[in-house]
């Protein structure tokens, strides 16, 4: 073999750099990504939050307060009674526009303790339950 043919035969692609250099860059990248991934999963929490409300137990309390006030008249309870249906839908607007679904607590048969917001709703609205 000549000279001449020894410097115009084609090389291997990669003939700079060992395999140990090409598989030890391509498992950074893989651990990269992988890190990547593993991170944007556990920040994110896609599941709505979920709060549970009665508002009939509401509704009653207030009910039973207008059967102890003497002096209320049907005019008046009908006003009150329009007043408090308002604040309850917006509370409701309150939670579902901070990314919760309300939940009617006349229909749920089991949820985690703390999920019920019935007696904060309660005094919140001006309630005493």
């Amino acid at each position: 073999m000549s000279e001449a043919t020894a410097q115009t035969e084609p090389q291997p692609p990669l003939s700079g750099l060992g395999i140990g250099v090409v598989m030890l860059v391509a498992g950074l990248f893989s651990a990269a990504s992988g890190f990547v991934a593993w991170s944007l999963a556990g920040s994110s929490n896609h599941a709505p939050q979920v709060v549970i409300l009665n508002p009939e137990k509401i509704i009653n309390a207030k009910l039973m307060a207008f059967a102890r006030d003497e002096s209320m008249t049907p005019e008046r309870a009908s006003q009150e009674g329009r007043n408090i249906s308002k604040a309850l839908d917006e509370v409701v607007a309150s939670y579902r526009d901070a990314g919760f679904v309300v939940l009617h607590g006349g229909m749920v048969l089991g949820a985690p303790e703390g999920s019920d917001v019935t007696k904060e709703v309660a005094a919140r609205v001006g309630v005493d339950l």
